[in-house]
């Protein structure tokens, strides 16, 4: 019953209508729904990503990491959008364990949880959004099983 509300809320649009940050945005926020995340994580230098993702209106908080103050305060005007202003580490991976770390008891987020990320890699000034990616919070990245449990 929520997924056909939300349809009915969110039509598909036509692909022709769609650019790629705009398809990764939406199926962020699809994810989102479908995998029971608690939230979406959006690395954004300007904003136009974590502004694509509020406008999906995904059932989760949306987090947005951005370098710049100004971002940050016109971020909190949009829809469910709750900025954070960082340094960005050099790679994705460092990225997303920089936010995990914000995250992680600080934002009724826990071990376990699932979260969405969006952003651009490599993570760098004028790079479009061209990854998403969906991370369980309180998982090992130095292993070749990702999956590990953090505390083994």
């Amino acid at each position: 019953a929520q997924a056909q509300q939300y349809e009915r809320q969110h039509p598909r649009r036509e692909p022709q209508e769609m650019g790629r940050a705009q398809a990764i945005a939406h199926a962020a926020c699809g994810l989102a729904r479908d995998l029971d995340a608690r939230a979406v994580v959006v690395f954004t230098r300007t904003g136009r990503s974590a502004q694509l993702v509020s406008q999906d209106r995904p059932p989760v908080p949306v987090y947005a990491f951005t370098e710049q103050t100004s971002i940050a305060r016109r971020l909190a005007l949009w829809w469910g959008v709750e900025p954070r202003v960082v340094t960005f580490p050099d790679t994705t991976d460092e990225a997303i364990m920089m936010a995990e770390r914000r995250l992680l008891g600080h934002e009724g987020l826990e071990r376990g949880d699932r979260i969405v990320v969006v952003g651009s890699t490599p993570a760098v000034a004028r790079a479009r959004t061209n990854f998403l990616s969906v991370h369980r919070l309180g998982r090992r990245w130095d292993t070749p099983d990702m999956w590990e449990d953090a505390n083994t």
